[in-house]
């Protein structure tokens, strides 16, 4: 094989990259002012580990400190890091507002000083792969730019982690061997991760001194074992006040479950990562939070075998850029195998992804990982906690780049030996194809993801009742209805769900002097009937002025929005009359019917006139035409989370069943039946509308034909 041809000497390590200094004056200052005035989570949640650790530190008040006194799923080194943060602002009086202030600002103070030190490495690092200047400064700019190391630096400690990491890297580069063990050694104690430097620096110890066998053994050798003594030298204190602490530490390590990634979801958990088990016991054991159902050990074993597959390859490490592409490929390859994954994770993927792919194809892959972070936090975890399909999209997509990425360190230090094969052509199209797939799923997610958040809101809050109620009075109406509110902020809130259905219209305008705005009465010309929902300052006087020209039809309460009611302004109108009446002041109110190819879902919707002191179980049936049953669903109302006894007089109550229908249903007409019975299983009279009881005490809704 020929010679490798020279590769172009960096520049000096002490000369800059061009604007280094303006760019790294708005890193700092964009960083700080974040720190200062804004919050992680913005309008959706405000929420970091600030908060943990903020606990934990505050702690120390009782006389009670980590490793001393409790054990913590993280090294030592951070929340030791916290208790002195938290006794320092002990000596400034409290923000009124926020009582996090002052240790918010001093933790996160210290995490920016971390990030600057990360700048610092990766335009150290930068300089030592590229020797055309405008390269390294694309490098910087495009980490500065990066939403997620700003995102971490706001309440996680990862980017400290990275430092170590990036430091560790540069100082191998530049042969200071020990300094570089010492550095994995102190970033273990600050996070684990870190650790994945020892291979690395293993790879390029090895290869130096690949002539002698002997001699390369002794070099690793002597790197794992300073930075061993790193460790033991932190960890000592706390092995000589507690060793039981650091051996629980290390148990919740092994022991805690898979969370939010593949793995997690094949054991079928969808939430984020938690370590259960009492911190103040230092016997615990117990600290999983689902049960495993995976052969860990055979997975261990193939992710060894891949590795050592990828570590023995021959491929040139005394170039910078190899190195740096071997960490890259180990980064991902830990990612790939570790139980779980949080989405500050990434910090420790992206310096790799930037420094190594300085282009369109590396900000590509930043950016599609980027947004499966937020489709995962806050997207999945806060506003829409129950779809668990979206956080199997996002741990497979993200799967899927890292595999992708994988490959792209990969061919560095393996290039493809014909640059015109169909995968070399691959290679190049990926980001183009990554790009317009990323854009693609966002644009079927955007529509799928509004219409699982509004689905939710219906589920679960007092909305969902009124929503499903109100829509199936307009379904009768030839035109939508008219629906008057006297509050905007309740507008706001039934606006998604009802328009379409009704006129929606606010009566508000000209309390608060909003000069064209209609007054109630105006909004009463030419209407036969209306709907009113009185809330907020205005409500009262919204219903006077209804009430004062019209009839009220019906009055429904909901709870927690409050009472709608159904208006006529003709003469002598009927008032809306309950399906059912039970004994003991039962009302069915109306029902909806939507019917599947197995199944027939049904929602009843109930009200109590009075208070209702014995169970009742509500039954649904299908009675083919011989009157017998084929299919039925009896249960408490809302899958036995509503039982009558709870239910406040007069207020509306939703309840849906779903009734499984036989694998051999013939064809035919089926009726559906609703009723009520007690204890002891006898059927609760009820009347219909027109004052006549039903037979069999039972409720016919309507035929079904299948």
């Amino acid at each position: 094989a020929p010679p490798p041809r020279p590769q172009p000497q960096p520049a000096p390590l002490l000369t800059r990259a061009p604007d280094f200094w303006l760019i790294l004056a708005l890193f700092v200052a964009f960083r700080l002012l974040t720190l200062f005035l804004l919050r992680p989570g913005g309008y959706i949640r405000d929420w970091s580990d600030f908060d943990t650790y903020f606990g934990i530190a505050a702690l120390s008040d009782y006389g009670l400190y980590p490793f001393v006194h409790f054990w913590l799923e993280w090294p030592p080194l951070v929340p030791w890091l916290a208790v002195g943060a938290y006794r320092l602002t002990l000596n400034i009086a409290p923000w009124a507002d926020d009582a996090r202030l002052w240790f918010i600002l001093l933790m996160g103070g210290v995490f920016l000083l971390f990030e600057v030190g990360n700048f610092v490495l990766l335009s150290r690092l930068a300089r030592r792969l590229f020797s055309e200047p405008r390269t390294v400064t694309r490098v910087l700019w495009l980490y500065a730019g990066l939403f997620p190391p700003v995102y971490a630096m706001l309440g996680f400690f990862d980017g400290v982690a990275l430092f170590f990491i990036l430091l560790a890297l540069d100082l191998l580069l530049q042969e200071r061997r020990s300094l570089s063990a010492a550095a994995v050694g102190v970033g273990v104690m600050v996070k684990v991760i870190p650790g994945l430097m020892l291979p690395v620096a293993a790879r390029r110890l090895w290869y130096l001194h690949r002539k002698n066998n002997r001699d390369a053994g002794i070099e690793v050798g002597l790197y794992v074992v300073i930075a061993g003594l790193a460790v033991f030298v932190l960890l000592l204190p706390f092995l000589l006040l507690g060793p039981e602490w650091v051996l629980a530490f290390f148990r919740a390590v092994s022991g805690r479950a898979s969370w939010e990634t593949v793995w997690a979801v094949i054991e079928g958990y969808y939430g984020f990562g938690v370590v259960l088990g009492d911190r103040l016991n230092p016997a615990e054991t117990s600290f999983a939070v689902h049960p495993g159902g995976l052969p860990w050990g055979l997975v261990t074993l193939a992710f060894a075998l891949l590795y050592a597959v990828l570590f023995t390859r021959n491929a040139d490490y005394s170039r910078p850029k190899n190195v740096a592409a071997f960490a890259g490929l180990t980064t991902v390859l830990l990612l790939l195998y570790n139980k779980g994954y949080s989405p500050q994770f990434l910090v420790y993927l992206l310096p790799f992804v930037i420094l190594l792919m300085p282009n369109g194809r590396g900000l590509t892959y930043a950016l599609i990982l980027t947004g499966l972070n937020v489709l995962e936090q806050p997207v999945y975890f806060v506003i829409l906690p129950d779809a668990h399909w979206l956080l199997t999209f996002v741990v497979i997509s993200r799967a899927v780049i890292l595999l992708l990425l994988g490959v792209e360190f990969g061919l560095m230090l393996w290039p493809l030996p014909e640059r015109q094969s169909i995968a070399g052509q691959l290679h190049r199209l990926a980001p183009a194809v990554l790009g317009g797939a990323a854009a693609l799923a966002l644009l079927l997610l955007i529509p799928v993801t509004v219409w699982a958040y509004n689905t939710r809101q219906l589920e679960s809050s007092p909305l969902g009742a009124f929503a499903q109620f109100m829509n199936l009075q307009a379904s009768s109406a030839e035109t939508p209805p008219r629906l008057l509110l006297s509050d905007q902020s309740t507008y706001r809130q039934v606006y998604p769900q009802l328009r379409g259905a009704f006129d929606l219209q606010l009566t508000d305008g000209p309390q608060k002097g909003f000069t064209g705005a209609p007054a109630t009465a105006d909004l009463l010309k030419n209407q036969s009937e209306v709907w009113i929902l009185p809330t907020g300052p205005q409500g009262q006087a919204l219903l006077n002025t209804v009430a004062s020209r019209g009839t009220a039809l019906g009055v429904y309460n909901f709870e927690g929005l409050g009472e709608v009611s159904h208006y006529s302004f003709a003469a002598n109108p009927l008032p809306d009359i309950p399906l059912a009446r039970f004994i003991g002041g039962i009302e069915l109110l109306d029902y909806s019917v939507t019917v599947q190819p197995d199944a027939v879902n049904l929602t009843l919707f109930w009200r109590t006139q009075t208070p209702q002191n014995q169970n009742l179980t509500v039954f649904t049936q299908l009675l083919n035409s011989e009157g017998n049953q084929v299919a039925g669903q009896d249960s408490v109302p809302r899958h036995g989370t509503a039982p009558v006894t709870g239910w406040t007089t007069g207020t509306v109550q939703i309840d849906p069943h779903t009734i499984q229908l036989p694998a051999n249903l013939p064809p035919g007409d089926y009726t559906l039946i609703v009723g009520l019975y007690n204890d002891s299983t006898e059927r609760v009279r009820g009347i219909d509308p027109d004052g006549f009881g039903f037979a069999n005490r039972a409720v016919p809704l309507e035929v079904l034909r299948f």
